[in-house]
């Protein structure tokens, strides 16, 4: 039986370059550009590539801008969204499927032309209205969160939020990073506090700091030891994310 094809030697990417930020999820990629815009390539179901035109029309893998602002300091995605972090006020811009954007109140596309399959979706980056003054963004599967003065996050973990909804924690946090399912901040302090579906990625929580909350409460892990990174490799098959290659490149 015959493998998937896979690519098995890096290949560039055409047409984004110079690239300063880039972002991965299920079947698409997006990046920031020098001039503050954004190019994302891959699949293009549920619009997360921003194309701005109906999903149906688009067929081609190339990279393309993200329709709409400049201005981008920050892109992330998730399984069928992404989001981007705007220089000016530190506001967020979503787009892709409608249920994860964070914002209920937008007119979305609703049709399997528009967006492959038969739910809302967003063709272009819609704001969220109700962010600013954000610093860091992180998506994950189903859910993305904003840090600033404090932590928001949307879209499901553990459990469903249709707006972005205050992360209630105990310590001023300067990272985030979001899961399949959960999400994790490191504090000023080198703490991790994680919340969200309840499963391994939880750890073990510090001493106390569990005691009768709910999975959708951050849990405290103490800072570890610094151990050596690990290099892991998957074999996948050639697929939309590798976008066109440049001649010679394999």
């Amino acid at each position: 039986m015959a493998r998937n094809p896979t690519a098995r030697r890096p290949a560039l990417i055409t047409d984004t370059l110079p690239l300063v930020q880039l972002a991965a999820s299920m079947g698409h990629v997006c990046g920031v550009r020098p001039d503050s815009s954004l190019a994302c390539w891959g699949s293009t179901i549920f619009g997360k590539r921003g194309f701005g035109a109906p999903v149906a029309t688009v067929g081609t893998l190339d990279p393309n801008l993200v329709q709409g602002t400049t201005g981008y300091r920050q892109v992330v995605t998730g399984n069928q969204h992404s989001c981007g972090l705007l220089t000016s006020g530190g506001r967020v811009t979503c787009w892709g499927a409608g249920a994860v954007l964070g914002d209920t109140a937008t007119t979305m596309q609703s049709s399997d032309t528009a967006c492959f399959f038969p739910i809302s979706c967003a063709l272009a980056p819609i704001p969220v209205t109700s962010l600013n003054g954000i610093e860091e963004l992180g998506a994950g599967s189903e859910a993305t969160c904003a840090r600033g003065t404090s932590v928001w996050c949307w879209g499901y973990l553990g459990t469903y939020y249709a707006r972005p909804t205050a992360v209630v924690l105990p310590e001023p946090v300067h990272h985030l990073t979001v899961g399949n399912g959960f999400a994790c901040a490191l504090s000023v302090l080198g703490r991790a506090y994680c919340w969200g579906a309840a499963g391994p990625a939880l750890g073990r929580p510090g001493s106390g700091t569990r005691t009768g909350a709910r999975d959708d409460e951050p849990a405290v892990s103490p800072p570890r030891r610094r151990q050596r990174p690990y290099l892991w490799s998957h074999r996948g098959r050639r697929s939309l994310l590798l976008g066109r290659p440049c001649l010679g490149a394999a």
